[in-house]
């Protein structure tokens, strides 16, 4: 069990900080999921926080993403150009993998995003 409640989300080797957890308590193999590209049609709702404006958004050409509890980052991601492709980059195989374009994957079925599902579709 993780407590992410006071978390924030930065975006930016400078980082500019997007998103704050206000409370959130995930328990052992929980997810979230942060997303700010649109309608979610898709998924496990559950897990899915939406980001009412759009200021989430990522750039394609990469960027580092943090987590930062009291000022300090406690995990950072930093992802390479993404070409341009206005699509969710998504570890494959599932959560293990490198990250990889969402709408190359196979089993996507040429989908661009599954918000807090996988890549399929079919909720984890």
């Amino acid at each position: 069990t993780i407590d992410l409640s006071g978390v924030q989300v930065a975006v930016g080797e400078t980082p500019e900080i997007k998103h704050q957890f206000e409370s959130l308590v995930l328990p052992p193999k929980g997810c979230v999921v942060l997303f700010g590209g649109g309608e979610i049609q898709q998924g496990n709702g559950q897990c899915v926080n939406s980001v009412a404006q759009s200021s989430l958004k990522l750039i394609n050409s990469g960027t580092t993403i943090s987590l930062i509890s009291q000022g300090v980052p406690i995990e950072t991601v930093i992802y390479e150009d993404a070409g341009g492709n206005d699509q969710s980059l998504v570890r494959w195989p599932e959560l293990i993998g490198d990250f990889t374009l969402h709408g190359g994957i196979d089993e996507s079925s040429g989908s661009l995003f599954s918000p807090g599902a996988q890549v399929n579709g079919q909720s984890f």
